[in-house]
């Protein structure tokens, strides 16, 4: 291959990954937040159910777990790893503790037993969906991933093929696990 040619596939390369972007940046961001605010949505909307149905819509938790779906559905458009990593990196402090009580021993508190599985129920899908949106739709989530998820599974062989300890190989597999199972492309170990 020639200089000239070089730079030709050089620009197509350029061109290619401009036009990822900006398909990426554009309807395809805007179709991804509404996704994700979607599925808050429905998650809301099924606690919502269940709570009445129970009769524990005045449940603390219950509010509790409504409003931190709210502030989800809110933070959507600026949900990816980038900005999760900026707010890690830049905070100032540690969080002071809260006058409030936690939101798990709020759905502790729940009397009725179906409506605390109802609550966790909901909890465990918004971390999913949240988990989802960070490392499968967001961009840096779509880069770093499969990566990540791959030097995973690496390290998981390397320790087999040496005898490490099964502790830290479980541990490898189970990060491999957790961040396969919501990738359609990947078979989970």
């Amino acid at each position: 291959m020639t200089a000239v040619e070089m730079w030709v596939e050089c620009g197509r390369l350029a061109l290619l990954v401009a036009a990822a972007v900006a398909v990426y940046f554009g309807p395809l961001r805007s179709a991804r937040i509404a996704a994700l605010r979607q599925d808050l949505f429905a998650i809301r909307n099924e606690l919502w159910d269940r709570m009445r149905e129970y009769g524990t819509l005045d449940a603390t938790a219950h509010r509790g777990v409504r409003k931190m779906l709210n502030m989800l559905v809110r933070a959507a458009p600026v949900l990816n790893l980038f900005s999760l990593l900026y707010i890690v990196l830049r905070s100032p402090a540690p969080v002071e503790k809260s006058e409030e009580p936690a939101l798990s021993a709020l759905i502790e508190e729940v009397r009725d037993e179906q409506a605390r599985e109802a609550l966790r129920q909901a909890m465990e899908a918004a971390t999913s969906v949240v988990v989802r949106q960070l490392f499968w739709r967001s961009f840096p989530g779509i880069v770093v991933t499969p990566v990540a998820w791959a030097v995973l599974r690496l390290l998981d062989a390397i320790s087999a093929a040496r005898g490490l300890h099964d502790r830290s190989r479980e541990w490898a597999r189970k990060v491999i696990f957790r961040v396969g199972q919501d990738n359609p492309m990947t078979c989970a170990a």
